[in-house]
């Protein structure tokens, strides 16, 4: 017999959170969840000219951001009741610390510590935790709205907008020019993106009334939380495997990709991996955005096939990206690359967005649900350094003539 499913402990004032505002609050705070990280990527099209790293800073960075799932596994693996309880609070520290980090990128950037770029490094990493907690915190939180199928909807596809919003900002900045003339510099960028981030502070404080006693209030939790942690996995991958595995092994080739994508271009052409990189970082929108306005879900078989055809796509590009580095002409025309990476990021929001769908009613497996989509965004980075760091992806030498 299935366990009951857990109270709804609604957002603040929910009387007067309508659909709009749901729609509008949910969607604001999801825009802060990865937009530093999708920015800091739009960037490195601009920024790999003018760091030590050069293309090898993809890899560096990726993994870097990945390195902050640690955090939100610490606390799911280890602390789920503190978690439950403060969850308000933690999503405030997350928003936060993103914003602070944004700072940080702005006007360090170009610091160097030894021919290493420390602090974009460390600004990345700290993304990176923030990025990945948010996981934990913001789907859980919009699991407990009124109105809980809208503001999970609304919620991903917020969180998919991060590479539109990022990206439109980098195409009035003119990286989508090889000239390396950008129209400002980065620091103007990222306080650009930090002015945004606080824009997603401002949804969550306001569904919050700007309360604080309402966001450090402790909240009850569900007595599955206080098991093990052996217990928890246990009741969540017998439960819902296909979802699990789903969205970890969307996961796994969608954060494997960042780093292959300079490979993708002729030379690491920065006008090409420009706009691959936009279509990476805008496909998911569109993925999540179907999933919120047509408001259809899929069965696990067909989210099996979803997953599997993502996966090709990855191994496609993946083969791509291989072949061109032994080239100094395009092997495959850029807009093919472009099509295939901007499908392969439609159907990771699919899939994504639809497995959140899936669990909403059971708070314990929204947080679990978090935890299989940073574990799986870890493996794909992990992998993809290594594959750079060896030199399996790498440029023509005649390209640095």
């Amino acid at each position: 017999m299935l366990e009951h499913l857990p109270l709804v402990h609604h957002t603040a004032h929910p009387a007067t959170l309508t659909a709009t505002s749901t729609f509008l609050c949910f969607y604001g705070l999801g825009c802060a969840s990865w937009l530093l990280v999708t920015s800091i990527f739009a960037e490195l099209s601009y920024m790999k000219n003018h760091v030590p790293e050069n293309y090898s800073i993809y890899a560096i960075l990726d993994l870097a951001i990945e390195s902050g799932n640690a955090f939100p596994a610490i606390m799911v693996l280890f602390f789920p009741v503190f978690l439950a309880e403060y969850r308000a609070v933690l999503l405030l520290c997350v928003l936060v610390l993103a914003g602070a980090a944004s700072a940080g990128i702005a006007f360090g950037w170009e610091l160097q510590i030894g021919g290493s770029s420390v602090l974009l490094i460390f600004c990345a990493y700290l993304a990176g935790v923030a990025g990945s907690m948010s996981m934990i915190t913001m789907f859980p939180f919009a699991a407990s709205s009124s109105h809980n199928q809208l503001a999970l909807s609304s919620l991903s596809a917020g969180v998919g907008s991060c590479g539109l919003i990022s990206n439109l900002l980098a195409l009035i900045q003119n990286l989508q020019n090889s000239d390396d003339t950008p129209r400002f510099q980065p620091i103007i960028y990222f306080l650009c993106i930090t002015i945004l981030l606080l824009l997603g502070l401002y949804s969550f404080l306001d569904m919050n009334l700007f309360s604080l006693k309402s966001i450090f209030r402790k909240l009850p939790v569900e007595h599955s939380e206080t098991k093990s942690s052996l217990d928890r996995f246990t009741r969540i991958t017998t439960r819902y495997p296909i979802p699990m595995f789903s969205i970890f092994l969307s996961c796994t080739t969608e954060f494997g990709v960042p780093a292959l994508l300079p490979f993708l271009a002729v030379c690491g052409n920065s006008s090409e991996t420009f706009w691959i990189t936009m279509a990476y970082l805008t496909g998911s929108v569109f993925g999540r955005l179907a999933t919120a306005f047509l408001n259809f879900t899929v069965s696990h078989t067909t989210l099996i096939v979803l997953v599997g055809t993502q996966t090709i796509l990855a191994i496609y590009a993946a083969c791509v990206a291989r072949w061109q580095g032994f080239h100094t002409q395009s092997v495959v025309p850029v807009g093919v690359s472009i099509a295939v990476i901007g499908t392969f990021s439609f159907l990771h929001g699919v899939v994504v967005t639809e497995v959140f769908q899936t669990v909403r009613n059971d708070f314990p497996a929204v947080t679990w649900a978090g935890l299989f989509n940073q574990g799986g965004a870890l493996v794909g980075a992990v992998i993809a350094f290594v594959l750079v760091s060896v030199k399996f992806y790498r440029h023509e030498a005649s390209c640095d003539d």
